[in-house]
């Protein structure tokens, strides 16, 4: 029926726990040999989801089925019935592939960033938040997750580069940011980073000051047998400007 999803071997030798329970094979009633039907085909998908998620943890519900679909084998194509989207009503995707299920969805989740700006405070007028690429052996990240907390309120933006300029953000003079950040790929999320946090204060004052350098001509006294010369007179006017 149209209810199917995908199909799997049965028919199958199987472990029997309940002793003359299933019938046996060979005289031996701990197996039996005619485990079949979904009681059998159930536990086979199972083991295909059990070693993708060991693949990939990061898989979603989702995606599984999704995976296990594409990668079906498509049998009995004479009489299967697959529609213009692929499905039959008698084995929905296909037949199970393990192998090409499991190969589909491997992938090494992307390494920690590394915060670097701002440094402890940032200044009035521009607030700049910048990371170090995370590491990624698949070469699949997409962006990164930035998640900021202000006054026990989070936000979460994802961005495409290696910083996030939150200057309109609406952080007020004094506040206390706290902030993280993690790469995400193909698949999903990577770790978060560690915490960082820095305080956002009014722009500094610049202050220039001047120095000027002022030389009076040379003057003489003569006295007698002795005499001195002042070589000169330096006089310092500082201005101050702010």
């Amino acid at each position: 029926g149209d209810s199917v999803d995908i199909a799997a071997p049965t028919g199958l030798l199987a472990a029997d726990m309940i002793p003359g329970g299933y019938g046996s094979y060979e005289e031996d009633d701990a197996f039996a040999d005619g485990f079949g039907g979904t009681s059998a085909a159930t536990p086979v998908v199972s083991g295909v989801v059990a070693l993708m998620i060991s693949a990939n943890p990061r898989l979603t519900a989702a995606q599984i089925r999704e995976v296990i679909c594409q990668t079906a084998t498509r049998i009995d194509l004479p009489l299967a019935g697959y529609d213009a989207d692929g499905h039959s009503p008698w084995y929905g995707c296909g037949l199970i592939d393990a192998g090409a299920a499991v190969a589909s969805v491997a992938n090494a989740p992307p390494g920690v960033p590394i915060p670097t700006l701002p440094a402890g405070v940032a200044y009035e007028g521009r607030i700049l938040l910048a990371w170090e690429a995370a590491a990624d052996a698949d070469g699949d990240i997409l962006g990164y997750d930035v998640a900021w907390e202000v006054d026990g309120a989070e936000t979460v933006e994802r961005v495409a580069g290696l910083s996030a300029d939150l200057s309109a953000a609406g952080i007020g003079i004094g506040d206390i940011m706290t902030w993280r950040v993690r790469a995400v790929d193909t698949w999903g999320a990577g770790e978060w980073s560690e915490e960082r946090q820095f305080s956002y204060e009014e722009a500094p004052v610049e202050v220039t000051v001047e120095v000027e350098k002022v030389e009076p001509t040379a003057c003489a006294y003569g006295g007698a047998g002795a005499g001195w010369g002042l070589a000169g007179i330096i006089f310092a006017r500082l201005r101050r400007r702010a």
